[in-house]
């Protein structure tokens, strides 16, 4: 996460609340146009697909699949037929299906059909005929095709599968279509990489853009300097980390714990690092599903884990400032020897990464540290440059023009715009209190990727309205105040999974699902499906179940974080998702599953399967369960029995009304501020149903 969004989110306190309706909606802070729902004879549901396609329609017709289906080729998809025999394959038990046979499945080329990715799909009783243009659009085709199947596919056994009826012409509405991940502040395993590509392929994603460097840990290896990553990329447990551990205890969410597999039994010490052989290895891991990975590694600023161990590398060749003091001390822009430093990392990554795109960083540097270095200063003054801002510009353009000549486009966050920068670069806006920052990259030349903080910074803790804030974001709000050239600059939409506070994989899965299938909505279909949407994503969790992942499960409707009774009160809440269970605990403990959840209970926590009649004060905590039993978000209900307040005198409140006018006191009045609304009729202390729930996966969660 960016240093300077951190430092807000520490204030704020974090409510969970109920799962997504209408009103939601309004909440949204930039929805797109609403445009109609699917009206043809799927209506908006009868096609389980996210993201939708352009156009959808469901027929009466079916498919049966089975080992004696054709796979028959016409154009150049060989890995998308093997791709499509290994998942069907797979489920039916066969190694290869007949090269020839009427009832087929046919994938071929059409050159007529308009976008790179265009792809076309026809379902009916004897084929299901996949047409695309390129092997990437044939691939998303494939991905619509195995949403169109039952989810048993994905891990199951059988002898026939049946895919509906239909008729697909399809298109992405965006060139860019990305999704983060920070490996730095916390690191993941290249299974867990590959996990997290299997899931954005999916959902037709197409940009990974891996955080590869910051204050905490360098983690990708560097031939020329392997201090970085058999040094940088290991630490001690720090305030991140203790926070982390601090909240798995008091949430009793154990995806909060520090992920063990990265405590090196040596010395205790945290981390990892890829080498770049295994870096290799998840590109062509994610070349092969059309996914291209872009590097980052953050320069001039968040660079400690470098300068820790190079303190030559700033101005004044001391190791300076880390995070917990603001923004880190960078290193300097300007120097013979921080410049060859630059190129030699960047000349690395360049032959590593086939990517044509580098990410720089360029956010939050302290460039206080240059106002403050003689060195600096004069530097400017022989250089004539005005500000520190265009220091950084000058060492922006340095590697700008460095990478240019590697075949390389400079990708940045939306500061570099600032101090100017080459239009060849490439910005990623996420500074969304900065609005005139994507009109101005764009007026200056430069494609511009949002990535705005808030609606798409996915570290943020979901509740009720994020999806709904994740499906209306509109990358060219008028809010921007784009004009129509300007417009046709913004390439795409992606979102940011920052880890500070992210130590496990199953926390990112949690934080990641279902966002991520809300923004490849707004990427690929960029229109406003939202209520169906809803259903449609209710069909994808079988799907995510039998892959793995960890998803945040749907929000319970109707929890109240106090509710106040006279007499009794009652518990009940209809389980938000067909095959979830709900249980609760009276005793302060948090929910649990036979067996499951907790390998020593044999029962579980009660289940909630008729309302509970409560008739004293007790605090209640409740959760749904999958069939398998993970853990949603824990709900802590407050019940508070009170008498009736007293009712008002008429006449003794008429008094206190006259004495406050005039000033007088009555000797035996009593004040009416406090007092209840009517005589008799209301609770003493009634509050507003807000409620109070906590998340992981399988846990209860953290702030």
């Amino acid at each position: 996460m960016k240093q300077l969004r951190l430092l807000f989110a520490t204030l704020l306190v974090v409510s969970f609340v109920q799962a997504q309706t209408p009103m939601a909606r309004a909440q949204a802070p930039a929805m797109r146009a609403q445009t109609a729902e699917p009206h043809s004879s799927d209506a908006g549901g009868d096609l389980p697909l996210i993201p939708y396609p352009q156009q959808a329609t469901a027929t009466n017709d079916s498919f049966v699949l089975d080992r004696h289906t054709s796979i028959q080729l016409k154009g150049p998809f060989p890995f998308e037929k093997a791709e499509l025999t290994r998942l069907l394959g797979h489920y039916l038990g066969a190694a290869a299906f007949p090269a020839a046979g009427a009832h087929r499945i046919f994938l071929q080329q059409d050159v007529t059909l308009r976008g790179l990715e265009a792809y076309r799909i026809s379902v009916t009783n004897k084929e299901v005929v996949l047409s695309a243009r390129t092997t990437a659009g044939m691939f998303d085709a494939l991905q619509t095709l195995r949403q169109l199947l039952p989810a048993e596919v994905e891990d199951g056994k059988g002898t026939k599968l049946i895919i509906p009826g239909a008729e697909i012409l399809d298109s992405a509405a965006y060139s860019w279509r990305g999704m983060h991940l920070d490996v730095s502040r916390h690191f993941f395993s290249t299974d867990y990489l590959k996990k997290y590509i299997d899931i954005m392929a999916l959902y037709k994603l197409n940009k990974l853009h891996l955080h590869l460097t910051d204050d905490q840990g360098w983690r990708i290896e560097i031939k020329k300097y392997p201090r970085l990553a058999a040094e940088g990329g290991w630490r001690t447990f720090n305030d991140q980390d203790s926070l982390c551990r601090k909240l798995a205890k008091e949430t009793d969410n154990p995806d909060m714990e520090i992920d063990p597999k990265h405590i090196r039994a040596s010395d205790g010490k945290y981390g990892g690092f890829y080498t770049q052989e295994e870096m290799r290895e998840i590109t062509r891991y994610a070349a092969a599903r059309h996914i291209e990975i872009i590097p980052e590694v953050d320069m001039p600023g968040h660079m400690m884990a470098a300068i820790a161990l190079y303190p030559w590398l700033t101005c004044d060749g001391a190791k300076g400032n880390d995070w917990r003091q603001g923004f880190s001390t960078p290193m300097c822009p300007f120097t013979e020897a921080s410049l060859k430093f630059a190129e030699d990392i960047f000349s690395e990554i360049a032959e590593l990464f086939p990517s044509r795109y580098i990410h720089i960083g360029g956010d939050e540097v302290a460039r206080a540290a240059w106002e403050n270095s003689p060195a600096a200063q004069q530097f400017m003054k022989d250089h004539h440059i005005a500000t520190v801002a265009g220091l950084q510009s000058y060492f922006n353009n340095y590697i700008e023009a460095f990478l240019r000549k590697k075949g390389k486009t400079v990708v940045g966050w939306d500061e570099v715009v600032e101090g100017g920068i080459d239009s060849s670069a490439m910005v990623m806006f996420w500074r969304t209190w900065v609005r005139t920052a994507p009109k101005k990259a764009a007026a200056n030349g430069n494609k511009v990727v949002m990535v705005a903080d808030g609606p798409l910074y996915f570290d943020a803790i979901p509740d009720k309205t994020s999806l709904s804030a994740v499906y209306h974001y509109n990358p060219v709000d008028s809010i921007y105040r784009l004009t129509p050239a300007e417009t046709r600059r913004i390439i795409g939409v992606q979102a940011a999974l920052w880890t500070e506070k992210v130590p496990t994989e199953g926390r990112a899965d949690y934080l990641l699902m279902p966002r991520l299938s809300a923004l490849a909505e707004v990427a690929w279909t960029h229109r406003d499906l939202y209520d169906s949407y809803l259903h449609r994503l209710g069909k994808q969790l079988p799907r995510l179940d039998r892959m793995g992942v960890g998803y945040r499960l749907p929000d319970v409707l109707g929890m109240a974080e106090r509710r106040v009774f006279v007499d009794t009160a009652s518990l009940w809440a209809e389980a938000p998702a067909a095959g979830l269970t709900l249980r609760y605990t009276t005793d302060g403990s948090a929910p649990t599953a036979p067996g499951l959840t907790s390998a020593t209970d044999s029962t579980g926590s009660a289940i909630l399967d008729k309302p509970v009649i409560i008739d004293h004060a007790q605090t209640i905590k409740l959760a749904a369960f999958t069939p398998s039993g993970r853990r949603g978000d824990v709900y802590k209900l407050d019940f508070s029995q009170q008498a009736y307040a007293t009712p008002v005198n008429p006449a003794a409140a008429a008094s206190a009304a006259t004495s406050a006018v005039t000033g007088s006191t009555p000797g035996d009045a009593t004040p009416a501020f406090g007092a209840a609304a009517s005589a008799g009729s209301m609770p003493a202390a009634a509050t507003p149903s807000v409620t109070g729930s906590t998340s992981s996966t399988g846990s209860t969660p953290a702030a």
